[in-house]
């Protein structure tokens, strides 16, 4: 009788959890893989690495105000060598904490496969940080992200008019 017990309080409060909305960070996963032909993992780094710094770390603009970054890139050209840039927590005294959110650069013949993994952030922010990732791996340059697509007209917006046309009446030349 106490283990039903133990299981009905437990799918219960997993039923209040689900219900209130929870904005716990997304479980950890893999958010985008890319493959960059002709490109090595160091100058996939330099690429994604200055705009991770410049947009997300931004003195005036932050978009992760408490996180800290770290870049692990291996000295001269290692074959095979894994590049990593990781975000972490900012403890209170400064220092780094829990892991959130990773980018891998690794070297693949004739090219670098560049992923994304979300490890603690919330998902919307997560999201956000993988299409930047994918933006600037396509040699997008800007913080803000690609230009937003022309609106879209609504569905049916493209049904006839049913207005009348005018057509010159005889004589009227």
């Amino acid at each position: 009788m106490r283990m039903l017990t133990t299981i009905a309080v437990t799918a219960l409060c997993g039923a209040l959890l689900t219900a209130c909305g929870s904005t716990a960070p997304a479980p950890s996963n893999h958010g985008q893989t890319s493959i960059l032909p002709g490109t090595s993992p160091a100058q996939a780094y330099a690429m994604v690495g200055r705009q991770i710094k410049a947009c997300w770390f931004n003195p005036t603009n932050p978009v992760l105000t408490r996180h800290v970054f770290r870049a692990d890139a291996p000295a001269g050209r290692a074959a095979n060598a894994q590049t990593n840039i990781v975000i972490y927590d900012r403890t209170p005294d400064g220092k780094r904490g829990l892991k959130t959110y990773s980018v891998l650069f690794e070297a693949r013949s004739k090219g670098t496969v560049v992923t994304t993994a979300n490890h603690k952030l919330p998902y919307a922010l997560a999201q956000k940080l993988t299409a930047d990732v994918g933006y600037w791996i396509q040699g997008g340059a800007n913080c803000d992200g690609p230009a937003p697509a022309a609106a879209t007209p609504a569905r049916g917006s493209f049904a006839p008019s049913r207005q009348r046309v005018s057509t010159p009446r005889r004589g009227s030349y």
